[in-house]
């Protein structure tokens, strides 16, 4: 709250336009923003004032991972318990955005957890109306289900993603032979030991 008395938010904003061809530099601001944001009040009024900002920055810098997943640590905190932030982040096509993500870094799995979170984040708190729309209207699914989930460091987060969505889901265990064992957890019958905090 200090740091954004003090006007940090503007400085951000004057290094997103100053260095806009400077990958490193956009990745280091978006970092910073991505702290602030742990913040609810400080995310919601980032959220108002700087999600368009954000989202082009993140197309204009989709060939560099760190920028994006800082772009998408943003989204993460931001969706997370607030759900008009959340239709905001829809509204301005940053499901959009997201799915890129994925696709144009299949193997980076930190990356994959992080956008698996944001999507969780987003449609948590959504109505069955707007979680059908959003299967309808984007390859999400497919991509939860056919890049991220296939990583063992985002498989759960993967998981969680498509439960709130509201798919069908099975996690499978995969035994010493290779062989694969149905999960004790099943979609909407066993509790899960997901965190209800997402970071």
């Amino acid at each position: 709250q200090n740091m954004v008395a003090l006007g940090i938010l503007d400085t951000i904003h004057a290094s997103l336009r100053n260095f806009p061809d400077h990958p490193a530099v956009v990745a280091s601001t978006l970092g910073l923003l991505r702290n602030l944001c742990a913040n609810d009040e400080i995310k919601t009024t980032v959220c108002r004032s700087s999600l368009g900002e954000i989202l082009h920055v993140l197309q204009e810098h989709g060939a560099h991972a760190s920028v994006q997943e800082n772009g998408c640590g943003i989204l993460t905190a931001m969706a997370l318990r607030e759900p008009n932030n959340a239709r905001s982040i829809l509204n301005a096509n940053g499901m959009t955005v997201l799915v890129q993500m994925m696709e144009r870094f299949p193997g980076k799995v930190s990356l994959q957890r992080q956008c698996a979170l944001a999507v969780r984040n987003i449609v948590s708190r959504l109505s069955e109306a707007e979680k059908t729309a959003i299967l309808d209207n984007s390859s999400v699914e497919n991509v939860l289900r056919n890049i991220c989930g296939r990583h063992q460091g985002s498989v759960e987060e993967s998981y969680a993603a498509l439960r709130d969505l509201g798919c069908e889901v099975t996690m499978y265990k995969v035994n010493v032979d290779g062989s694969l064992t149905r999960g004790t957890e099943e979609f909407g019958k066993v509790k899960s030991n997901f965190r209800r905090e997402y970071d």
